[in-house]
């Protein structure tokens, strides 16, 4: 029976504050020569699903990167880890996505990583590669670059001219035998090599 009438006072306890599904310690982004390591902690975890790292060249437009299994319920630190092999020349944006099991989301900060290196940076889409690899090298100049492709036991499978500094070239795949290769680049800066799977 609750009292009613002038001068009713109505009170009760404050409801305790839901926790949140997942308590982040950290999620930061570093540069490994010319890749980004990203690595997130977690103090708990509560019907957590798993995790998605989102990627923009802008800030403004993020895309999937990869998802990762997240540790469901547990009072225990964890940590994860995920290297970007196809980061690009400038700044990248990477935000951090977290699925419940019920399909609920949290999104967490925004961090950035800026690579500077003259290192030619090579990105391949998609990968693995179905027919035809898109191939885009960020490098200061183009003159005399070509990629040498070698498959697992170092044995040459194909040499690749390139011709456009900055854009996408799309390069025949379908003579290939399905496996894993290397695509190596070298520049007056260095050398970068990159695993391209067919």
């Amino acid at each position: 029976n609750l009292p009613a009438g002038p001068g009713a006072n109505v009170s009760c306890a404050p409801c305790p504050a839901s926790p949140l599904p997942v308590e982040i310690i950290s999620f930061e982004a570093n540069v490994v020569k010319s890749n980004v390591e990203l690595k997130w902690a977690t103090a708990s975890e509560t019907n957590n699903s798993h995790f998605e790292i989102e990627r923009s060249f802008d800030g403004q437009r993020f895309d999937i990167l990869t998802k990762l299994e997240g540790a469901g319920t547990t009072a225990q630190i964890q940590t994860y880890t995920f290297m970007d092999n196809s980061a690009i020349k400038g700044i990248n944006y990477y935000r951090l996505k977290q699925v419940d099991l019920d399909g609920g989301v949290e999104y967490f900060n925004v961090v950035t990583a800026q690579i500077t290196t003259e290192q030619p940076v090579v990105t391949i889409l998609p990968n693995p590669v179905k027919d035809v690899a898109r191939i885009r090298v960020e490098m200061n100049t183009v003159e005399n670059i070509g990629l040498i492709m070698v498959d697992a036991s170092g044995k040459l499978v194909k040499t690749i001219k390139i011709t456009n500094a900055g854009g996408i070239q799309e390069v025949n795949m379908q003579d290939i035998p399905a496996g894993i290769y290397f695509l190596t680049i070298e520049g007056a800066a260095g050398v970068n090599t990159k695993l391209i799977k067919l």
